[in-house]
């Protein structure tokens, strides 16, 4: 299989889940060899305080991939974030939503771990580059001809990226 720069595979054909983490944390499941998604789903925490809002969304991290209908994705790919020196950027770091991302996807990425998920870090600039929500939606549309919700989209975008079909 290819590399890309970030040691990272394209190219997989197993079956693997792709995660978008976020207090809302967008996730995609892939069967062996396709294209298309068979189950994806947000997990969405609707407690609007942050200490509660995170406790709740890792309890139910938990309890969706501790199921035995996930177990057959042995791999995950997760977006790593990063920080963009961008107005909007700035205006994450200034309102700590880029400390809340970082902490929900080290959790996710521990939780997974302890759960026995091989997990394979897809940095943000890799498949995504400065693309939009709404250009991610277009190639996912050109490529599978299929439209998801907000955080569903950057999940299965990174699946469409790992399998080597997000042009």
């Amino acid at each position: 299989m290819p590399k890309t720069k970030f040691n990272t595979y394209v190219s997989y054909k197993g079956p693997m889940l792709c995660i978008d983490p976020g207090i809302n944390t967008g996730y995609a499941c892939f069967p062996q060899d396709d294209a298309v998604p068979f189950c994806t789903n947000v997990i969405k925490p609707s407690h609007p305080n942050w200490d509660i809002a995170k406790i709740v969304h890792f309890t139910i991290l938990r309890d969706v991939f501790s199921r035995n209908d996930h177990k057959i994705y042995k791999k995950v790919y997760i977006e790593r974030p990063k920080y963009f020196s961008s107005h909007i950027g700035q205006t994450a770091a200034d309102t700590d939503a880029l400390f809340k991302l970082c902490f929900i996807y080290g959790g996710t990425y521990a939780i997974l771990s302890s759960l026995g998920y091989e997990i394979v870090e897809i940095p943000v600039i890799s498949w995504k580059g400065q693309m939009t929500k709404l250009m991610v939606d277009r190639r996912i549309a050109r490529a599978i001809n299929k439209e998801y919700p907000n955080h569903v989209s950057d999940a299965v975008g990174i699946g469409l990226y790992v399998r080597g079909l997000l042009t």
